[in-house]
């Protein structure tokens, strides 16, 4: 979770791809801190993927970033365990 301005968020989502085939369903995830917390995500328009390497590397990177007490191997099975969800939601 980062804390962006709407604008960077615009430029994001657009980046991603905000088309109806892509990003193009909007959250509102509720507050931090006083701060609206807001995602997109494709909301099953196609199906789930597993992640590439290099992806799960950014995720322990940003889960390293935002949890710095967390040890290697708790970021490991954090990431672990959410990909058996996936895993198990792809069949």
């Amino acid at each position: 979770m980062y804390l962006i301005t709407k604008e960077q968020f615009e430029q994001i989502h657009i980046a991603e791809g905000s088309g109806r085939n892509w990003y193009g369903e909007l959250l509102d995830l509720g507050e931090a801190d006083g701060y609206k917390i807001r995602t997109f995500t494709n909301a099953g328009i196609r199906s789930a993927n597993m992640p590439s390497a290099k992806y799960l590397e950014v995720m322990a990177e940003g889960l390293r970033e935002t949890y710095p007490h967390k040890s290697p191997a708790e970021i490991s099975q954090y990431i672990t365990e959410h990909l058996v969800d996936l895993e198990f939601a792809v069949g």
